[in-house]
C-alpha cells in the first residue's frame, strides 16, 4: 500500500557515553566552544559546545555535543537539493541521518536505534489548490480556525497551532513563497519549472513533540522508531480533519496562472509578465465594478491590450461580469488526494 506524505524534520538525541573516546573527541575538535571566563583569576567557570551545522549544496542537518549528541534536520535534504518530497520511513530517515553525521566526522555511531531518543517528528503532505491564489486564500481562512485550546499565530502565508508546545503543533503555509525564500538565501535548490509547481502547494505540517512521543510509548507501547507510515498520517489526520473541511475558496478559474503561463514569445502568448498581472488587475475591476465602469479607468490603447490578453487565455465578456450578477463559484477545499512527487503537479492551462 502506497502512502503519501513525507517526514520532514526529526531530532535525534543518544547519550555521548555510548559513543567511543575517539568519536567523542573528533566531535568535540570540530565545533566551536563557549567559555565563561573569571576575569580576574582567567578560570573557565563553564564551557559549553555551540551546534555544528553541516552544509553543502544539498545537505543541511545540524549537530551538537555535549552530554548527548543531538543530531537534527530534515531527511529529505540528505538526498535531494530540496525538501519537497520525501520519505514516510521513520528508520530509513533516521539511519540516513545517522550515517551522514557519522560519515562527515569520519566517525563510528552506533545505528540502534533503541539507543536513540526523539524529541521531534515532522510529518507533512503537500496538496495541490492549482493556483498560489487560492493557496493564499485557503491560509486566510485557515487564519480564523481554532484547534481546541491551542493559540493561533499568523504570519502573511502561514497559520500556526500551538507554536511552542511541547506536545504538538500544526502548520499550514504556502510552499511556494517558502521555497523561493529558501531558494533565494540558496539554503535549497530548486529547477525554475519546480518553483511554479511549488507554487500551487498548500503544506499541511503535523509536528510531534517529546510529550506526545512520551505519551504515544505509554498507551500504546510504541517507541518512536516503531511508528509506521500508516499511524504517521493516522496522527496526521486526525489533527487537520478537525477543522480541514470548514474553508472554501473562491473558484477563480485560476486567472492569474493562466495568464502568467501564457507569457512568453510567439503568437498566442502574452508578450511580458507585467502585461499578464495588468490584465488580472483589469479582469478583477471587472468582476468588481462592471465592464463599463472598469473601462473608463484605462486609456483605450490600455483597456484593449488587456481585453485581448485576457481572451488569449479563453475568458469571454460573460467570465468578466461583475460578482453581483455572476456570483462567483465557490468551491470546499478537499484535501484528500495529497501529491506525492513533481509529476502530479502539472502546469498545463485548464480550459
Amino acid at each position: 500500500m502506497s502512502f503519501v506524505g513525507m517526514i520532514d524534520w526529526l531530532t535525534l538525541m543518544i547519550d555521548a557515553s555510548l559513543l567511543a573516546d575517539d568519536a567523542r573527541n573528533k566531535c568535540l575538535q570540530n565545533v566551536d566552544r563557549v567559555q565563561r571566563i573569571n576575569p580576574a583569576t582567567g578560570e573557565v567557570r563553564w564551557e559549553t559546545v555551540c551546534r555544528e551545522s553541516i552544509r553543502s549544496d544539498s545537505h543541511h542537518v545540524t549537530v551538537q555535543f555535549g552530554s548527548t549528541l543531538t543530531i537534527q534536520g530534515s531527511p529529505a535534504r540528505i538526498h535531494s537539493s530540496n525538501n519537497v518530497f520525501g520519505s514516510l520511513d521513520i528508520q530509513e530517515c533516521a539511519l540516513d541521518m545517522i550515517h551522514f553525521v557519522a560519515v562527515h566526522f569520519q566517525i563510528f555511531i552506533p545505528k540502534n536505534l533503541n539507543l536513540w531518543r526523539c524529541s521531534k517528528i515532522d510529518v507533512t503532505q503537500n496538496f495541490d489548490l492549482g493556483s498560489l491564489e487560492q493557496v493564499k486564500q485557503a491560509i486566510d481562512g485557515y487564519k480564523l480556525v481554532k484547534v481546541g485550546r491551542q493559540r493561533v499565530s499568523t504570519e502573511d502565508t502561514t497559520a500556526m497551532w500551538g507554536k511552542g508546545s511541547s506536545l504538538h503543533m500544526g502548520k499550514i503555509y504556502a510552499k511556494g513563497v517558502h521555497a523561493r525564500k529558501m531558494a533565494s538565501q540558496n539554503s535549497a535548490h530548486y529547477s525554475d519549472i519546480e518553483l511554479k509547481k511549488a507554487d500551487k502547494l498548500l503544506r499541511m505540517e503535523y509536528s510531534i513533540r517529546r510529550l506526545m512521543i512520551r505519551r504515544i510509548r505509554e498507551t500504546t507501547g510504541l517507541e518512536w522508531y516503531q511508528f509506521t507510515p500508516e499511524f504517521l498520517l493516522e496522527l496526521h489526520r486526525d489533527y487537520f480533519s478537525k477543522f480541514i473541511s470548514d474553508v472554501e475558496v473562491v473558484d477563480m478559474d485560476n486567472v492569474l496562472n493562466l495568464l502568467l503561463e501564457n507569457v512568453g514569445k510567439g503568437e498566442g502568448m502574452i508578450p511580458t509578465e507585467g502585461q499578464a498581472r495588468a490584465a488580472y488587475d483589469c479582469f478583477i475591476r471587472c468582476r468588481m465594478n462592471g465592464i463599463k465602469v472598469a473601462k473608463e479607468t484605462y486609456t483605450k490603447r490600455s483597456w484593449h491590450r488587456h481585453i485581448h490578453n485576457l481572451r488569449t487565455v479563453g475568458l469571454g465578456e460573460a467570465d468578466m461580469q461583475p460578482i453581483n450578477v455572476v456570483p462567483l463559484r465557490r468551491r470546499q477545499i478537499v484535501l484528500d488526494k495529497p501529491v506525492s512527487c513533481w509529476d502530479d503537479i502539472q502546469l498545463v492551462a485548464r480550459a
